[in-house]
């Protein structure tokens, strides 16, 4: 395979399907600040749900 095919092959890799075209997927970060241990949360009542899930009252202690 010559250098030009690996890369093609490394930028088709780093590009997902959307509504019939391809754009290039960006890196997800996500600030070590904003998570929580779960065993530190506390899950209530439901309070609501929809077509996509069910939300529940909680809190952290």
């Amino acid at each position: 395979m010559s250098c030009s095919s690996e890369s093609r092959v490394e930028e088709e890799e780093s590009r997902t399907p959307h509504r019939n075209c391809f754009t290039a997927c960006p890196e997800l970060t996500i600030d070590e600040n904003l998570l929580l241990d779960p065993k530190l949360l506390f899950i209530a009542s439901k309070i609501g749900e929809g077509a996509h899930g069910k939300v529940y009252e909680g809190r952290s202690v």
